[in-house]
């Protein structure tokens, strides 16, 4: 089976408007010459050395963090991506970032917001010796 056959044909809706992918462009600091795609998000090139920025971007901006599994109420954490949202990028919580799973989908969002080609899987974690992976790899 091709990996082809596992893409969609066409790019897949954001839940996210032009308007707050426009806003997440401005907050995660683009490079001066991406700075023209902040007004028409989706014209942005969709080529590798702009995803590899993008994601630099991304990763630099919102940090990996697992506070509300700790100080919240429920101990509960929110996937919704209209939640993840409100949490990185609107009063009074925006510069919170999140767990890898919500941070992956807040991303995925903006990337399809964009006009990429993107869809969600799973990830194994394997254990590391000395920084390097060796041994099982952990359940899903």
């Amino acid at each position: 089976m091709a990996i082809d056959e596992f893409h969609d044909p066409e790019p897949q809706q954001s839940v996210y408007s032009d308007d707050q992918v426009a806003a997440w462009l401005r907050r995660i600091s683009l490079p001066a010459q991406y700075a023209q795609y902040i007004s028409t998000p989706s014209a942005i090139p969709k080529t590798e050395e702009c995803l590899r920025i993008l994601f630099r971007c991304q990763i630099t901006t919102f940090p990996y963090e697992n506070l509300t599994v700790h100080y919240s109420p429920t101990h509960r954490v929110d996937i919704n991506p209209r939640s993840l949202y409100s949490k990185m990028m609107e009063p009074p919580h925006n510069g919170r970032g999140g767990y890898c799973m919500e941070l992956s989908i807040f991303f995925h969002h903006m990337l399809r917001g964009l006009g990429f080609h993107v869809y969600m899987t799973g990830v194994r974690n394997r254990t590391r010796t000395d920084g390097e992976p060796r041994g099982e790899y952990q359940g899903w």
